[in-house]
C-alpha cells in the first residue's frame, strides 16, 4: 500500500533546502577540490583515499549528538554553527592570502568546516523529523538531498571552477559571505516557519544515550546498519578515485569542477527530485530495491571510461548518468532511514543512522587508493560496480530481516 502524498509546509521545505545547503558545501570542497589538487600538486593515490578522513567528524557526531539533542534549542545550535562555519572561512581566507594556498591549511580547514557543519546536522536532523511526519518523508527528503548536493555544486563545483580566475582567497570570502547570509536568514525566519513542530527533548542524556543502545538491541538491527552501511561502498570505491582518474587522464582542474563539480550534481539534484516523488508515490522500501538496481547499472559508464581513451562528451555522460541515479538512491535511502526514528530522540537517533552510512563509506574510500595503485583504475571501477550489482540483489532479503521498523512508512 502506497503511503499518502501529503506534503509537508513549503516554507519548511525551503528551510530545510537552506540549511542542508550549508553543510554540503565543506564536503564538496573535500570530494572534489582536494583530491584535484592534491594530485596535481603529486600525491599518491594512497594519500588521496586516506584524505577520506577529513570527514570522521560526520561518523564521530553520534558521539556529541546526545549533548545536542538535550542542551540548548535546536535554533541555537543551528546559529552557532552558521556562525563557526563563516568565522573559520573568513580565517582561511586571511590565511591563504598572507602565505598562499597550502594543502595542509586547505585539510585543517576542511576538517573543522566538517566538524561544525556534521554538529549543525545533528539539530536539522532533529528538526527534520519533526517537520515532516511521516506523510513528507519523499519531499521533505528531496529538499534535504537536494539542498545538500546545491552546497556541493557551491563548494566542489562553482568554485573550484572559479578558482582559476578568483584565487583561492576570493573562494573563501564567497564561502564565508555565504554562511553569514545564512545566519541572518535562520535567525529572522526559521522560528517562523517551524513553531512549535520543533520542541527539544525533554529526556535527560542518560536517557537519550540509554535509547539509542537500545535501539542497537532491537530485532533486525543488524540487517538495518547492513542496509545503511553497505548501500554506496561500491559507488565510493570509484568516485573516490574518478577526480584522480581525471587528472591521470590529462583534463584541467577547471574541467572537472565543471563536469563533475557542476554538471554531476545538477544531474544529482535532478535524480534527489525523481526519488523524492517515487518515495512520496510508491513508499521508501519499494523505491529504494528500485534505484539501487538503476545505480549499479549506471557505473557501467565509469567502467567503460577506464577501458577507454575518453573524451569530454563521453566524461560528462557517465558522470551524469551515474550521478543522476546516486541522487535518487540517496533521497531514498534518507528517506528509509528517516522512517524508523524514535521521534522521542529524533536527533540523537537519525544521526547515529547517518553515522552508519558514513562509516560504510569510510574504508571503500581509503582502500581505494591502494587497489588502484596496485592494479588499474579499469579493475577498482569494476570491482565497485561488481559490489554495488551484489548488494542490490541481497538488499530484499536484508529489508525482510530488518522488518518494518517504527513507522508505517518504512513498510
Amino acid at each position: 500500500m502506497s503511503p499518502p502524498s501529503a506534503q509537508p509546509p513549503r516554507r519548511a521545505l525551503v528551510l530545510l533546502v537552506l540549511l542542508y545547503l550549508a553543510q554540503g558545501m565543506p564536503f564538496g570542497l573535500q570530494s572534489v577540490a582536494l583530491p584535484v589538487l592534491l594530485r596535481q600538486r603529486g600525491a599518491s593515490l594512497e594519500q588521496i583515499g586516506l584524505a577520506g578522513a577529513l570527514a570522521l567528524p560526520w561518523l564521530f557526531k553520534v558521539l556529541w549528538a546526545p549533548a545536542v539533542d538535550r542542551w540548548g534549542t535546536r535554533w541555537r545550535w543551528v546559529a552557532a554553527m552558521q556562525a563557526a562555519l563563516a568565522a573559520i572561512s573568513a580565517a582561511a581566507a586571511v590565511s591563504i592570502a598572507a602565505d598562499g594556498l597550502d594543502i595542509a591549511v586547505l585539510a585543517w580547514t576542511v576538517l573543522a568546516l566538517n566538524f561544525a557543519a556534521a554538529t549543525q546536522d545533528i539539530a536539522v536532523d532533529g528538526l527534520a523529523v519533526h517537520l515532516l511526519g511521516k506523510s513528507g518523508l519523499g519531499w521533505g527528503n528531496a529538499a534535504q538531498v537536494v539542498g545538500y548536493k546545491a552546497g556541493m555544486i557551491v563548494g566542489g563545483g562553482v568554485l573550484v571552477w572559479a578558482s582559476a580566475s578568483l584565487g583561492w582567497p576570493a573562494v573563501f570570502v564567497v564561502l564565508a559571505v555565504t554562511y553569514a547570509v545564512l545566519f541572518v536568514f535562520t535567525v529572522v525566519f526559521a522560528p517562523q516557519t517551524a513553531g512549535q513542530a520543533a520542541a527539544q527533548s525533554i529526556l535527560s542524556l542518560r536517557e537519550v544515550t540509554r535509547a539509542l543502545a537500545g535501539e542497537l538491541r532491537q530485532p533486525g538491527a543488524l540487517a538495518t546498519v547492513a542496509i545503511i552501511t553497505l548501500y554506496k561502498s561500491g559507488e565510493t570505491v570509484v568516485t573516490t578515485m574518478f577526480k584522480p582518474f581525471l587528472v591521470d587522464r590529462g583534463f584541467s582542474a577547471a574541467q572537472i569542477g565543471q563536469w563533475v563539480g557542476v554538471y554531476g550534481m545538477i544531474a544529482s539534484v535532478v535524480g534527489s527530485i525523481a526519488g523524492g516523488w517515487w518515495v512520496q508515490r510508491k513508499g521508501p522500501l519499494d523505491a529504494l530495491v528500485a534505484v539501487v538496481w538503476l545505480r549499479a547499472l549506471s557505473m557501467g559508464g565509469e567502467v567503460a571510461l577506464a577501458a577507454l581513451d575518453p573524451g569530454p562528451a563521453a566524461v560528462i555522460s557517465a558522470t551524469c548518468l551515474e550521478h543522476l541515479f546516486g541522487g535518487a538512491l540517496t533521497t531514498a535511502m534518507f528517506a528509509w532511514m528517516m522512517a524508523r526514528v524514535d521521534p522521542k530522540v529524533a536527533g540523537s537517533h537519525y544521526t547515529l543512522l547517518a553515522s552508519l552510512e558514513v562509516l560504510g563509506k569510510m574504508p571503500a574510500g581509503w582502500a581505494s587508493g591502494w587497489l588502484t595503485a596496485h592494479s588499474s583504475y579499469f579493475a577498482v571501477f569494476s570491482s565497485g560496480m561488481a559490489l554495488s550489482l551484489a548488494y542490490a540483489v541481497a538488499l530484499p532479503w536484508l529489508q525482510r530481516r530488518a522488518g518494518p521498523g517504527r513507522g508505517a512508512a518504512a513498510s
